[in-house]
């Protein structure tokens, strides 16, 4: 079941987005770390640079995140 639920984070992270509700680097930082799960360090890379195209600064959390991402995925 937990394989699946990065899956059903990131739907609703896109659907949020979607709907224009109001997102935050914490948002932001969530949808990435359901990569992590997922390993989906492409996918984790893409939302990372979404975020700052997006006029969001990305916080000590989202470096981490991403490190980790990259990691994990040995990139």
């Amino acid at each position: 079941m937990k394989c699946e639920q990065w899956q059903l984070a990131l739907a609703l992270f896109s659907e949020a987005l979607d709907t224009r509700l109001e997102s935050n680097v914490i948002s932001w930082n969530v949808a990435i770390s359901a990569c992590e799960t997922g390993e989906q360090w492409q996918l984790a890379l893409s939302l990372f640079n979404d975020m700052q195209e997006a006029k969001l600064e990305p916080d000590v959390a989202s470096y981490n995140i991403v490190i980790n991402v990259c990691g994990n995925g040995e990139q």
